[in-house]
C-alpha cells in the first residue's frame, strides 16, 4: 500500500544538475539495477538498460496465483520501507513489478504515487507511458517549478562551487579553526554556506548521488558552525551535522559506493553514541541505520567482514533487532548461511 511509504526528516540530502535539467529523469538507474540483483553492473551499463526501457507488463512472466500468495504472505516490504529514504523505496518496487509475484501495474501505481511526492519528474513521466495513461499537465507544471528553484539555487551557491572546484582553496579547508575565519578568507557570508546544504539536498532530490555526495564531504570538512577559537572543547554534533552524514550515507548507497557507505555506517554509529538526543530518537536512527545498512550488506560485490561482525551482528545490534526490528532477524540468518566464515556463530 502507498500509505506504507512514510518519508523521514533526518537526510541533508544533495545532487547536481546540468543547466539542461536532465537530472529529472535521474540516476536511478544504478541503484535499481541492484535492487534487482544485477550487482556489479556500472552506472552506464544500468543507465544503458533504463534507456532502453522497463519490461512491459505484459512481457512480466507472473507466477501462478497459489504460489504468489505463498511468497507474498513472506514479503517484507511494508516492514522495511518505513525505514527508508524515498528514493530506496523505489528500489523495492522495482524489484516487486519484475517478480511475478505482483501485479505490475499496481506496482506501477504505487510507484507512481511515491513519484507524485518526489522531483524525478522525467522518470514519473515513462511511468504513466507503462500503463498507457497521459501524462497529467501538473507534471509539466512542478518540472517548471523543480527547474525554477534549482536554477535560482544554483545561481547563488555557484561562488562557493567554484571555490570548492579550486585544489589549493579546498587544501585550505581543514586548517580553519571556526567557520568566521573560513567567511572571512574565502570572502563570503554563512548564509552561502547554509544554502550550500539546502542546494545539496535539492541535488539529491533530483537522483544525482554522486555529486550529492561531493558536496555534502566539503560541507562536512568545514569547521562546526559554532566552533569557537581557543574554546578547548570538542564539538558537540549538532542535528545538522548528523542530517550531512545520513546524506552522505544516502547518496554513497544509492550511488552503489558501498565502501565508503560501510564507512559511513560506522561513523554514524559511533556519532550516535556521542549524539544528544532523547533515548527514543537515538533508538529510531538506529534501527534506520540498521536497515541501510543491509544494501551495503547485501549488494555489495565482496562485503567488508568488519560491516558484519562489528556492526550488524555485534550485541547492541541484535538487541536492537530484537525491540524493535525483529523481521531484520531473517537477515541475520541469511548471514550466518550465506558468510562461511561465520559458521562458527552459529549454535
Amino acid at each position: 500500500s502507498p500509505n506504507k511509504f512514510r518519508a523521514q526528516a533526518i537526510l541533508a540530502q544533495v545532487e547536481h544538475l546540468g543547466s539542461t535539467g536532465e537530472g529529472l529523469r535521474s540516476n536511478t538507474a544504478a541503484p535499481l539495477a541492484a535492487a534487482m540483483g544485477k550487482k556489479g553492473a556500472s552506472k552506464d551499463e544500468a543507465a544503458e538498460e533504463d534507456n532502453a526501457g522497463e519490461t512491459p507488463a505484459e512481457d512480466v512472466e507472473m507466477l501462478p496465483e497459489e504460489i504468489a500468495r505463498e511468497i507474498a504472505r513472506y514479503d517484507l516490504s511494508t516492514r522495511m520501507t518505513p525505514f527508508m529514504d524515498k528514493h530506496m523505496v523505489l528500489f523495492f518496487l522495482g524489484f516487486a513489478r519484475d517478480s511475478g509475484v505482483y501485479k505490475p501495474e499496481a506496482v506501477t501505481r504505487a510507484e507512481l504515487e511515491l513519484l507524485s511526492r518526489m522531483d524525478l519528474i522525467e522518470y514519473e513521466r515513462d511511468k504513466y507511458g507503462l500503463i498507457g495513461e497521459a501524462v497529467p499537465d501538473s507534471l509539466d507544471d512542478r518540472k517548471q517549478t523543480v527547474l525554477e528553484n534549482l536554477t535560482e539555487s544554483q545561481r547563488t551557491v555557484m561562488p562557493l562551487l567554484a571555490m570548492l572546484e579550486d585544489e589549493d582553496m579546498v587544501k585550505k579547508i581543514p586548517g580553519f579553526k571556526t567557520m568566521d575565519q573560513l567567511c572571512a578568507d574565502f570572502q563570503i557570508d554563512m548564509e552561502l554556506i547554509n544554502e550550500l546544504v539546502r542546494h545539496a539536498k535539492m541535488q539529491y532530490d533530483l537522483g544525482n548521488y554522486e555529486v550529492s555526495g561531493a558536496i555534502l564531504k566539503h560541507y562536512r570538512s568545514m569547521p562546526k558552525a559554532g566552533a569557537a577559537e581557543g574554546s578547548g572543547q570538542p564539538e558537540a554534533l549538532s542535528s545538522r551535522d548528523l542530517s550531512c552524514m545520513w546524506g552522505c550515507l544516502a547518496s554513497a548507497l544509492c550511488f552503489r559506493d558501498y565502501e565508503e557507505s560501510t564507512r559511513l555506517i560506522f561513523e554514524l554509529d559511533e556519532a550516535l553514541n556521542t549524539f544528544q538526543a532523547p533515548k527514543r530518537e537515538i533508538l529510531v536512527q538506529r534501527t534506520w541505520l540498521l536497515h541501510w545498512a543491509l544494501f551495503a550488506i547485501f549488494s555489495a560485490d565482496k562485503v567488508d567482514p568488519k560491516l558484519l561482525m562489528d556492526y550488524f551482528l555485534n550485541e547492541k545490534s541484535l538487541s536492537i533487532i530484537s525491540l524493535s526490528c525483529p523481521h531484520l532477524f531473517r537477515y541475520v540468518g541469511a548471514c550466518l548461511i550465506l558468510q562461511k566464515r561465520l559458521k562458527h556463530l552459529v549454535k
